[in-house]
């Protein structure tokens, strides 16, 4: 029973020493100067990939990326008008408290 508890033990520390080497590679994969690496590496090199993948799917599927430019454009155009609407509005002349009592 005791060769039972031994081994139970010695499988129990491999596999704390190993979530422990686990979390210690995603702790220095996650902190904020490997992240900023991961950014800026993918800017230089995944740009070109992002612009074939983006450029391939809208070939394919026109049709949705259509009507997303057209609700956008739409959007803008009425957020325009209505501030233009704002700003064109003439200001209400309010009396002063004192001319109203005479």
């Amino acid at each position: 029973m005791t060769d039972t508890t031994q081994a139970l033990q010695r499988k129990a520390d491999k596999s704390r020493r190993r979530l422990t080497g686990l979390v210690q590679d995603l702790q220095s994969q996650i902190s904020p100067g490997a992240m900023l690496d991961q950014v800026l590496g993918f800017s230089t090199d995944g740009a070109s990939e992002l612009g074939r993948f983006i450029t391939t799917t809208v070939s394919k599927h026109p049709l949705p990326y259509l009507l997303i430019a057209v609700g956008t454009a739409w959007l803008m155009v009425s957020e325009a008008s209505e501030r233009s609407k704002k700003g064109t509005r003439k200001p209400v002349r309010r009396r002063k408290a004192s001319s109203r009592r005479k």
